[in-house]
């Protein structure tokens, strides 16, 4: 946990905070994924990593395909 003046963050708060700025990014869903998941909110963090494995597959796909 991170404090700065009286606001205290969360890793959960950081990393939501980011992806509301880049919502198209593998990592930020597997950093929220591991937030939830240390948290034992293990439910939503499978959403959260499936989201990451959904991005990485997609990019991969993107990657691999001739234009």
């Amino acid at each position: 946990m991170r404090v700065r003046g009286n606001i205290r963050r969360t890793e959960y708060s950081i990393f939501m905070a980011g992806l509301r700025v880049n919502q198209k990014n593998a990592k930020l869903f597997n950093n929220v994924g591991h937030a939830l998941e240390g948290e034992k909110n293990f439910t939503e963090a499978l959403r959260y990593f499936q989201q990451a494995a959904t991005y990485v597959f997609r990019l991969s796909l993107r990657l691999l395909t001739p234009s």
